[in-house]
């Protein structure tokens, strides 16, 4: 290659990166501009990580499909905690939708994917409260801390 210097893996992995966190920085802003919320960030119990999100990360790791979507979308997070000043996890939807894109989907129907999976959730949900019935009581304890035990 007669004196041409060669771009090593570390050099090339080191642009990626940068490129990765321009493309971050630059979605950050235009939420931030209009002061709306960036899907997939952000869970109102789990902080500061989701615990689902590392779980789905590491298998999408152990299958070959963690690459330059979760690398964005990460990059996206850490650039979000940063300008807004708070603390904005990968909720677990957004960590479906960066697999998803890691997968081949077209990022358009990731949300409706993840919708499904809430839908298999809620019907768990049921099935239990049919096997073991607990609404009633809670209902009841919540109406009786409310109500009966003001001071």
């Amino acid at each position: 290659m007669g004196g041409l210097i060669q771009p090593s893996a570390t050099t090339e992995g080191r642009d990626s990166s940068r490129r990765t966190i321009a493309i971050a920085v630059a979605i950050v802003s235009d939420f931030a501009a209009r002061k709306a919320p960036i899907p997939g960030l952000g869970h109102p119990v789990h902080k500061p990580i989701d615990p689902r999100t590392p779980v789905l990360f590491a298998i999408a790791e152990r299958n070959g499909f963690r690459g330059r979507y979760v690398a964005l979308f990460e990059a996206i997070q850490v650039e979000a905690a940063r300008k807004l000043n708070r603390s904005l996890p990968i909720n677990a939807t957004g960590a479906i939708g960066a697999v998803l894109c890691e997968l081949g989907f077209p990022w358009q129907i990731c949300r409706g994917i993840a919708v499904i999976s809430r839908a298999v959730g809620l019907v768990g949900h049921i099935a239990e409260e049919m096997r073991n019935p607990i609404a009633r009581e809670i209902y009841e304890r919540a109406e009786i801390e409310v109500f009966e035990n003001k001071e």
